[in-house]
């Protein structure tokens, strides 16, 4: 979406809208978001942050199992840019506005 789309207001008839996808920065599934403002946000990334997290392997499981470390391994996802600026979810809020705008297109106008 670019400053003059924005600058438009183009006000959708819903409040929010999500899906879920596969974010291969995290390497899990992640519900993104669009408010009627066109503002994005993460599910993921809001309740974990930029963190991979990974079942442990080996040793780790019995380690889990007798609760001496967590189940989950978590590292930093170094590729993960954060809703502002993640590809798939400004990708969505383009697709959503594409759509709104055919919508508004085809609408009847009322007099």
């Amino acid at each position: 979406m670019t400053k003059e789309q924005a600058g438009k207001k183009l006000v959708p008839n819903w409040q929010v809208t999500a899906t879920t996808i596969y974010c291969e920065a995290v390497k899990n599934e992640a519900t993104i978001m669009v408010y009627r403002d066109w503002r994005t946000a993460c599910a993921y990334h809001k309740r974990w942050g930029p963190v991979r997290r990974e079942k442990r392997k080996g040793i780790g499981i019995l380690l889990a199992w007798l609760g001496i470390v967590p189940e989950e391994k978590r590292t930093l996802a170094s590729g993960c840019p954060g809703p502002e600026k993640c590809p798939q979810i400004l990708e969505y809020r383009d697709r959503l506005y594409r759509e709104e705008e055919e919508l508004r297109g085809k609408a009847p106008v009322a007099s």
